[in-house]
């Protein structure tokens, strides 16, 4: 667990290569993130990619982790 804040990374300029690097990190774990942009009932396909990057900056690390019960 951890403590910070986030940073959204917009689609501009400033931010081009952060969002380059978050996609490419995204591309080597291709499962792991698609529950959150899946929707339950049919969507038309959008034209652009709605994809929200971010970046958090970590304020304190409890050294607790989480673990599953049987």
């Amino acid at each position: 667990m951890l403590s910070g804040k986030f940073q959204e990374f917009p689609d501009d300029d400033a931010w081009h290569e952060e969002r380059l690097h978050a996609w490419s990190l995204l591309q080597k774990h291709i499962n792991w993130w698609e529950i959150g942009s899946l929707k339950p009932d049919d969507v038309p396909p959008a034209h652009a990619s709605p994809h929200l990057f971010y970046g958090i900056y970590m304020d304190q690390v409890s050294r607790r982790a989480a673990v599953q019960i049987a």
